[in-house]
């Protein structure tokens, strides 16, 4: 040891103290301690056992390593105990990100073949469940598409969220659907000195439960080892005895551990024990799923969210792990790097003010083409580079030349291993290190990525991270970065800027843009665009009050129906007051604090402010009800088909391979040539490649069945490539990002751009203010509607009624109209034998127009049916007022119903056919019937029944016992 020589000289040896200790005693206790907690852990895991299934939610690190030490004791002395059958399933489950450091997934590979064999050893019915992000929700699809910016430590770090959180609540909730009869009990490796805060959080809201409490809460989450320390979780790894194997400590008490932990402890020994991964969607009382933490982890490599990945920059500079680690820490470093400085983002717009004229919000929000295009490059080297050292490595060790590795020379040479170290390291690399540890890219990401960037409008030429997948995977390489994180720059992120186009995007037709026209159009291609009927699914609840006759039709409490859609009858205010939320229409700003004062304020873009404004008051939200009914719709729309995901996640991306091998052999020097052509145009045209391209290629992958899509994603990709073609179209991706962030901070728009001005923040909220005037205006006129409503029904029943009815009539006055037509045209083709024509049923149009006009019919003619809405039947209902009432619904209902023979008897007389249904039909009578007005008769006379008593006149009769009724409680 090289101590400074004037430390020496000030040493007093007269004031030193010395204690001396046993140290054996200390580690006995130490031991002792140790194996009562491990022995607790274990007797109200058994105790959890007897009533519910456990399932261990582990990373195999040291925390929840001893959780599933503590679980299979208690299930193994379960069994043997008799208290449980030898089929009880002991299940484990953990996640596999892809993008774990290379060192943890040893460990994991190692751990699940000692769980293996230990199980299979002890007859032990494992379930082991490993979950894997989603396609869209792994790290590259998540930051190399730029949807996401860089989760660094002062950034939203929702990334151990989607990738680790999401994905165990996908395996947790298959477990459940899995064991449907029996609850499940998620056993944590959570302790209350594993950090500082959740410590605080641990004790403050879960006191140390027993087993016994936590069953009698019916809780169903348990931390069996919340009580140790690091010192005793150590203890019990290193005390451990796997089967035919050795524990790492000497030790009077028997601990059976499931494998060897010298790698894990080699794993742990340079590296800090702060800081975790989430393993589940489960945490305990007052516990938030939390982002990964501390400077010295060992987590994803890809890890931002300290400055320095200490235990990565360790390993980089260890022979041992150097071929592990190298590379990665460097591209990570370059993560870090550009993550914060706003010369690596893009100014490109995603967002569109929805509330004031569909104006363009520009902001520095995402990382920019060039970023992404490298990001991609890096990813795939890391991919490729990889494989190759493991199959160089398989190659060595296969051969018996295992030594000749670099890493395995160094453990031979190390002398503070002792033998038995030796040995079982080596053992653990030529085991498992000779596949590729880490993917963070692969050829469905790559296909993935193409896609992505050309719906989202992102500066990249087409099929690019294709293109730079398969030039690395040829050979092609760039160099790996080499950055002084000293230098690294936190820009401040600026205020966004409003751009206020000439053609809002509300008045823009998609239609015209032949690419987002043409998505999936072709039946034979995977995303498909199919035209058909609507069909509604009334509640068993809807049937009994709108079609009772199709009661019996109800299947567990719906009646789905081909040809209605719903349709309001009216709209009643003055009802009781419903409480809604305040509205928010205020801009979000988000603030910086340091030391009590606001050092930063931006404003964001995804706040309500930039929401369509409802025209409705709040009074009118609060206190008006609208009464649904419905209408036949017989017209074929445009709907997306499902494709259903067992996942808990509704938007879902799936790439299938054997389709892109199979079109790829042919398809792959095309794209590849439009690929360079591409670039060589943008480099001309703008002096650099990246320019955003078209939406072509998304449409392409859709539509060859490359990539397929859930219905919630087609859905969202069919607005978000509409917003990038208008985008496209005002020119806004014509420009490069140099372009933007000149048009940005001079706040000027290119001449070859449809954009008539650009504003600040704040000059574009006093802009929009004014707009917003005439909504205010709106709401104004809503509210006090409402109030003279309200005021009418208090004073004036009797009208406000009589409102209401010709509210009902003002909606539905043409679809009786229309109904009546349809009915008679129908019997006529469907007595001719005609049963469709230009794919509209007439069987389907006949049934649904009667029972729609059943319906209406029942609303306008039955006072009782018609004031059930707002009047209940223990309120007195006046005679003069309920016959007043049914006489106006009737003779509304008689008008429409009028105006529909008016139009049979155009059809007859052919005359006045500005009705463009009247010319399709009168062509289809004339081709199948000889004598049209005959047939016309006949099929009026056979509708007429069906409303008939819609004509009589109300007679108002009054009853003898009306003297006596006391007409100062009457309600008119």
């Amino acid at each position: 040891m090289n101590i400074p020589a004037e430390l020496l000289i000030n040493i007093n040896t007269n004031e030193l103290n010395v204690t001396s200790f046993d140290a054996e005693s200390e580690r006995k206790a130490l031991h002792g301690r140790a194996y009562s907690l491990f022995r607790k852990a274990v007797d109200e895991i058994k105790i959890i056992k007897l009533s519910y299934l456990t399932t261990c939610a582990t990373s195999f690190a040291k925390d929840s390593k001893v959780v599933v030490m503590s679980a299979l004791q208690a299930h193994v002395e379960l069994i043997k105990e008799g208290k449980i059958d030898n089929d009880t399933p002991f299940i484990v489950h953990s996640i596999d990100t892809g993008v774990e450091n290379p060192l943890v997934v040893l460990n994991c590979l190692h751990s699940v073949r000692g769980l293996k064999k230990t199980c299979e050893a002890l007859g032990v019915n494992l379930e082991l469940n490993i979950g894997k992000p989603p396609l869209a929700n792994q790290w590259a699809a998540l930051y190399a598409s730029g949807l996401k910016i860089l989760c660094n430590a002062k950034s939203n770090s929702d990334c151990s969220i989607i990738m680790k959180i999401d994905t165990a609540a996908i395996v947790e909730k298959s477990l459940q659907a899995k064991y449907p009869n029996q609850e499940i009990v998620t056993l944590l490796g959570s302790r209350h000195q594993e950090s500082a805060r959740r410590s605080a959080s641990v004790k403050k809201f879960t006191p140390s439960r027993t087993a016994e409490e936590l069953i009698d809460n019916e809780q169903l989450v348990f931390c069996p080892i919340q009580d140790m320390s690091d010192d005793e979780v150590w203890s019990l790894i290193k005390m451990a005895k796997p089967l035919g194997g050795r524990s790492m400590t000497q030790s009077q008490y028997d601990i059976m551990g499931y494998c060897s932990h010298t790698f894990l402890y080699h794993l742990y020994k340079d590296s800090s024990q702060k800081g975790s991964c989430p393993t589940t969607a489960k945490t305990t009382q007052g516990e938030s799923p939390g982002a990964c933490g501390g400077s010295a982890r060992t987590g994803c490599f890809v890890c931002l969210k300290s400055t320095r990945d200490k235990s990565g920059e360790a390993s980089a500079q260890m022979a041992r792990h150097r071929a592990y680690s190298l590379n990665s820490n460097k591209v990570r470093n370059w993560l870090q790097y550009v993550s914060s400085d706003i010369q690596y983002r893009s100014f490109l717009s995603k967002a569109i003010d929805y509330s004031n004229g569909e104006s363009i919000c520009l902001q520095p929000n995402s990382p920019s083409g060039e970023v992404l295009s490298t990001m991609i490059w890096f990813l795939s080297m890391l991919t490729f580079d990889e494989q190759k050292r493991a199959q160089e490595f398989k190659t060595l060790v296969e051969n018996g030349r295992a030594h000749e590795d670099i890493t395995i020379s160094e453990i031979q040479s190390d002398d503070s291993l002792s033998e038995e170290d030796k040995s079982e390291l080596i053992e653990v690399y030529t085991s498992f290190a000779t596949r590729p540890l880490i993917e963070p890219i692969n050829l469905e990401l790559a296909v993935y990525l193409s896609g992505i960037h050309a719906r989202d409008g992102v500066a990249l030429p087409k099929f690019h991270a294709l293109m730079v997948y398969l030039a690395v995977q040829g050979g092609e390489r760039i160099p790996y970065p080499n950055v002084d994180l000293d230098k690294m720059v936190e820009s401040k992120i600026p205020d966004p800027i409003m751009a206020i186009p000439s053609v809002p995007f509300e008045n823009y037709n998609p239609e015209f843009n032949s690419e987002l026209s043409q998505l999936g159009f072709d039946r034979e291609m995977n995303c498909q665009v199919q035209d058909t009927f609507v069909r509604t699914k009334f509640q068993e609840r809807d049937v009994k009050r709108l079609l009772p006759e199709y009661l019996t039709q109800v299947n567990n409490g719906y009646l789905s129906v081909q040809g209605l859609v719903p349709v309001p009858l009216f709209s009643i205010s003055g009802e009781a007051s419903r409480q809604r939320k305040s509205r928010k229409e205020r801009s979000e700003r988000r603030l910086l604090r340091r030391k009590g004062k606001i050092e930063r304020a931006t404003s964001r873009v995804n706040s309500y402010a930039f929401k369509a404004r409802p025209e409705t008051s709040v009074l009118e939200e609060s206190t008006s009800r609208t009464v649904m009914g419905f209408a036949p719709h017989h017209i074929k729309e445009p709907v997306l088909e499902a494709i259903e995901f067992s996942s808990m996640s509704n938007e879902r991306f799936e790439v299938d391979l054997n389709q892109y091998f199979e079109i790829m052999q042919f398809e792959l020097p095309r794209l590849r040539k439009q690929w360079r052509e591409e670039i060589k145009m943008n480099e001309e045209l703008h002096g650099t490649m990246f320019i955003p391209s078209s939406t072509q290629a998304f449409n392409w992958l859709t539509e060859t069945g490359i990539l397929s899509l859930s219905r919630s994603a087609k859905l969202s990709s069919l607005r978000i490539m509409s917003r990038t073609n208008y985008f496209r179209s005002v020119g806004l991706h014509s420009l490069s990002n140099e372009q933007l962030v000149e048009m940005f901070h001079q706040r000027m728009a290119p001449k070859n751009t449809q954009i008539v001005s650009l504003m600040s923040m704040n000059e574009y909220r006093a802009f929009k203010a004014e707009n917003l005037l005439e909504i205010r205006a709106k709401r104004s006129q809503s509210r006090q509607k409402v109030l003279k409503q309200q005021a009418l029904r208090a004073s004036d029943e009797a009208t406000f009624q009589i409102e209401l009815m010709n509210q009902m009539h003002a909606n539905h006055g043409n679809y009786i109209t229309e109904s009546i037509l349809d009915i008679v045209v129908s019997e006529i083709l469907l007595s001719h034998g005609v049963k469709a024509f230009d794919e509209r049923r007439f069987d389907l149009l006949k049934e649904t127009s009667v029972a729609y006009l059943g319906m209406i019919k029942r609303h306008f003619t039955s006072s009782s049916v018609f004031s059930s809405y707002f009047r209940s039947d223990r309120e007195y209902r006046c005679p003069v007022t309920e016959k007043n009432l049914e006489q106006v619904g009737r003779d509304l209902f008689a008008q429409s119903v009028e105006d529909g023979f008016e139009l049979v008897r155009q059809l007859g007389q052919k005359t006045n056919m500005c009705h463009s249904k009247l010319v399709v039909y009168r062509m289809l009578l004339e081709s199948n019937t000889a004598d049209i007005e005959t047939e016309l008769n006949k099929a009026v006379a056979s509708v007429r029944t069906l409303t008939e008593d819609a004509k009589t006149k109300a007679s108002i009769s009054f009853s003898g016992n009306l003297a006596s009724i006391d007409w100062s409680n009457l309600r008119l």
